[in-house]
């Protein structure tokens, strides 16, 4: 009985450790969610579906929650010395000033934030968002940019 016992706690211990792992080496894990980091460019709606079309994961364009996240991304992105900015999930299209992480709609301010002084600024057309590789800060632009993204899971 104690063998039928341990056999099925093995397993159940597999079973979980199989399911909270990044999909494949191109994810980093932070907690409990992975990161992906584009290396070629999109508008922000296309990066947005590029994120939602990925297979078997349910990605979204990342959502930054907390320093600690937003320290995450910046280092993962100051590798790459040629890229400046990367879009990420928060836009205002649906209410303009208002930014809300896309997949959750969430707002904005009610967590994390890391604007740059001076943003969000709203001016014109800037409805999405991107992230500095240099400091990691935030800035609204039009969604008709092209550059790299980040896309996020849970685990």
């Amino acid at each position: 009985m104690m063998h039928g016992i341990t056999a099925l706690v093995l397993c159940s211990t597999i079973a979980l450790g199989l399911g909270s792992e990044c999909p494949n080496e191109e994810w980093k894990r932070l907690r409990n969610s992975c990161f992906f980091f584009s290396t070629h460019e999109l508008t922000w709606i296309n990066a947005k579906y590029f994120c939602h079309s990925m297979p078997g994961v349910n990605a979204t364009l990342v959502y930054i929650l907390s320093a600690e996240e937003n320290y995450f991304v910046k280092e993962r992105l100051n590798t790459y010395q040629y890229i400046h900015f990367y879009h990420i999930g928060a836009t205002d299209a649906g209410h303009e000033g208002v930014f809300v992480w896309e997949q959750k709609n969430m707002p904005v301010d009610n967590y994390y934030t890391n604007w740059w002084d001076g943003e969000p600024s709203s001016t014109g057309d800037e409805d999405c968002t991107e992230i500095s590789t240099r400091n990691g800060q935030w800035n609204d632009i039009p969604c008709s940019e092209s550059q790299r993204f980040v896309c996020r899971i849970e685990l």
